[in-house]
């Protein structure tokens, strides 16, 4: 089925009633309110998976996190980074068809903040449904992982995810996350670095070199084998580095 999003109007009065509507968030939601105009606009050529819900664990641990984010990618159907990056198709999700588990997701021992849901029931901006809507998130995460490893999602996802640093340094990066020739090389050396794996700030490092490297570079125009050699160069040029 096609997926809805909400208008703009809905976006902009939900953002600016949280603070008043923090006991619809913590307890029954907004299901009775979805039926109103301006909450059930089709977003065209994009379907999904309505069992969806079923399938999502709230817990906060990288195991979760890997299948949350298959679970959404598969699930979602003509999705594109373009459409990707429209706010009212996870505003709604997270205030409808998903809001069980972005309210279990994000509530704490204290409960429910409303610094919590500005945060993650919005998606304002590329950051916002990139990085910090409970839904957009995890459908980036298995984009990104897609590019990667195209007939290994659970891999590229389970690379990606190892390290929330990992993540935040490979996808803040545009310029390397985004770029098909480079990401697919770029998460297997790290696949396969013990010390990325062992030390936070050794992805960091590691993706100065890269982004150094390869900023400004054409790497459509170059062989596959020299894209990988180059990395495995930055690599060794940063473990050096952090060894000084």
């Amino acid at each position: 089925m096609n997926i809805t999003m909400v208008s703009a109007e809905v976006v902009e009065s939900l953002a600016s009633a949280v603070s008043t509507s923090m006991d619809l968030y913590r307890e029954r939601g907004f299901s009775n309110e979805s039926s109103a105009a301006g909450w059930n606009i089709e977003v065209p050529g994009v379907s999904w998976d309505d069992s969806i819900p079923m399938y999502l664990s709230p817990d906060d641990n990288e195991t979760s996190e890997v299948e949350n984010s298959y679970v959404v990618y598969s699930a979602l159907s003509g999705m594109t980074p373009a459409i990707a990056r429209d706010e009212r198709i996870w505003v709604r999700l997270c205030h409808v068809e998903l809001f069980d588990y972005a309210k279990k997701r994000w509530m704490t021992s204290t409960g429910l903040s409303e610094a919590a849901v500005s945060k993650h029931f919005f998606a304002s901006g590329v950051v916002g449904s990139r990085d910090d809507n409970s839904i957009g998130r995890l459908w980036w995460n298995g984009h990104v992982a897609s590019l990667a490893f195209p007939s290994d999602l659970r891999r590229g996802l389970s690379v990606l995810l190892k390290r929330a640093n990992i993540r935040k340094q490979v996808i803040d990066r545009a310029d390397s996350a985004f770029r098909v020739a480079l990401i697919g090389p770029l998460l297997r050396e790290i696949e396969g670095s013990a010390w990325i794996s062992e030390n936070d700030k050794a992805i960091a490092t590691f993706m100065k070199h890269v982004n150094r490297r390869f900023g400004g570079i054409v790497l459509e125009d170059l062989p596959e084998d020299a894209v990988r050699d180059s990395i495995r160069q930055c690599l060794k040029d940063a473990e050096l580095a952090s060894a000084r």
